[in-house]
């Protein structure tokens, strides 16, 4: 996303402050700005703050959210496709 577009939580939605990761809440019904949207992401600024939202909770913000689905394994063994795609959209809580 290159452009900076405003949405409205659409429920209470975990954030980390951006650098320091502090863990914080934006409100249902609060007007935020999306500044980027990267590795599935979101960037935004939060009452003049920067934060981060992960993308597996998009969805509290009106947006398309990130899901990680895997086939269950059926030898044990690790697929490095399948670790790649799980820290792209790392948790931020």
């Amino acid at each position: 996303m290159s452009e900076r577009r405003m949405v409205v939580a659409q429920a209470d939605c975990p954030a980390r402050r951006v650098p320091d990761g502090t863990p914080l809440i934006i409100p249902d019904g609060t007007f935020v700005t999306i500044t980027q949207a990267l590795g599935g992401n979101y960037t935004l600024t939060y009452h003049g703050q920067m934060v981060r939202v992960d993308g597996t909770d998009a969805h509290l913000l009106g947006l398309e959210s990130e899901t990680i689905s895997f086939p269950e394994p059926v030898n044990d063994q690790i697929i490095e496709e399948q670790v790649w795609q799980a820290l792209s959209t790392a948790s931020s809580h």
